[in-house]
């Protein structure tokens, strides 16, 4: 069974892999499913305001609340 940790946006390192599914900023309810597949891979991020943390993906960036929790991958 897969193992996931969960780490505030602004704690992740290149290569993490990350569930966005259901997640309330990259996966909202009212476009739920945009991301079908389990895991993105984490490729860039940067500080874009005290409050945000932008997160380039594999094929999208996002900006998340820094401390808003987010399931890593861990095997």
């Amino acid at each position: 069974m897969p193992e996931y940790s969960e780490c505030r946006a602004d704690e992740v390192n290149i290569d993490d892999l990350i569930d966005l599914e259901n997640d309330e900023f990259a996966d909202p309810e009212d476009r739920r499913h945009i991301f079908p597949y389990e895991h993105a891979r984490v490729i860039g991020f940067e500080r874009e305001t005290e409050d945000c943390i932008r997160i380039d993906f594999d094929n999208t960036s996002i900006g998340f609340p820094v401390a808003h929790m987010l399931r890593r991958f861990d095997g």
